[in-house]
């Protein structure tokens, strides 16, 4: 495992991030405990949660994901030993919380994640959905408000425009304070045909985004790095077998074009095509990309955490992408 800071921060990280979506909840906290010590013994340093992971499930306390992080936290004594970023501000449907980037529900979010996680400092909190409406001043504001008071050490975005994160970062150089450090979105080695679970909201890499991010340095943490193991199923030849939904974000015929020259450039190396798929992501020589990964089984863990040494050179990212970078733009 190779690891780097985070651009603008003092936070080093392992260059695989441990997704959490169904940590405690699909995946029960003993056996999350053991994915979480697979990802630790193999060199994972990294992992992102959120407030509302596990809320969707029926029957589910809440903030199970966050819980179970910090339990394990706890009871490995990992404090300092891996950086947890989490997230906040997401419409709450079940309390009818719509106004999610308020000062006020900013504060109320980072408190509550703070007692889930077991924690007096969060390493990197996230606006999780931003609100259009929210003036952008007052939410940064609060975010340096709660950096001053060691509530949060970074914060970033979530799912947000291009052009709120370029009023961010003019607002925060007018008044001399600090903008968002990163933003996490969509991103892999697939064309994307349509908007993320057809929500234009979502944010996902295209040329403008690419472009801004380039210029500015400005880091990208990416969910949905293996595109739903579309890669893996190409492999394996269970692509009839995939979610429909999920499948159908995809160009398939296209997204199948590059897994062939993927191949090609993975069989070269002698590394697994899920190695190649993250790859893919944290080579970028453009700006630091982090691939967010979740598994269900200790068997994936080890396979995602076992490289990040591997780093493809340009012409064999261009190679891959076959002269078109993004689907959707």
């Amino acid at each position: 495992m190779r690891y780097c800071k985070i651009p603008g921060t003092d936070l080093e990280v392992s260059v695989v991030c441990m997704g959490t979506g169904e940590i405690g909840s699909s995946v029960s906290k003993e056996e999350s405990f053991k994915l979480f010590d697979a990802m630790y013994e193999h060199g994972g340093t990294f992992i992102d949660t959120a407030k509302d992971y596990g809320n969707w499930v029926p029957g589910i306390e809440r903030s199970v994901s966050e819980k179970t992080v910090g339990e394990w936290m706890e009871k490995r004594n990992m404090q300092g030993k891996v950086v947890i970023a989490t997230k906040g501000c997401m419409p709450d449907e079940e309390t009818a919380e719509n106004n999610c980037c308020s000062p006020e529900t900013i504060r109320r979010h980072v408190e509550w994640s703070l007692q889930t996680l077991r924690t007096d400092c969060i390493d990197l909190w996230y606006i999780h959905r931003d609100d259009p409406k929210e003036p952008m001043e007052g939410i940064l504001e609060e975010l340096n408000n709660l950096q001053k008071k060691g509530k949060i050490r970074y914060f970033a975005a979530s799912n947000m425009s291009s052009s709120r994160i370029i009023e961010a970062d003019k607002i925060a150089e007018q008044k001399g304070i600090n903008t968002f450090c990163a933003v996490q979105g969509l991103w892999n080695a697939a064309l994307l045909k349509k908007f993320p679970y057809g929500d234009p909201q979502n944010a996902y890499m295209n040329t403008a985004r690419f472009n801004y991010h380039k210029n500015k340095k400005l880091p990208w943490l990416s969910y949905q790095s293996t595109a739903f193991g579309l890669f893996h199923r190409f492999e394996k030849g269970t692509v009839e077998q995939m979610n429909e939904g999920f499948r159908s974000f995809y160009y398939e015929k296209k997204s199948y074009e590059r897994f062939e020259r993927m191949k090609q450039v993975s069989d070269e190396y002698g590394v697994s095509i899920s190695e190649l798929v993250l790859s893919y992501l944290y080579s970028n020589p453009d700006f630091v990309t982090f691939p967010i990964v979740g598994s269900h089984k200790i068997a994936q863990v080890i396979d995602n955490f076992s490289c990040g040494n591997l780093i493809l050179k340009p012409e064999e990212l261009n190679y891959i992408e076959g002269g078109q970078k993004f689907g959707l733009e």
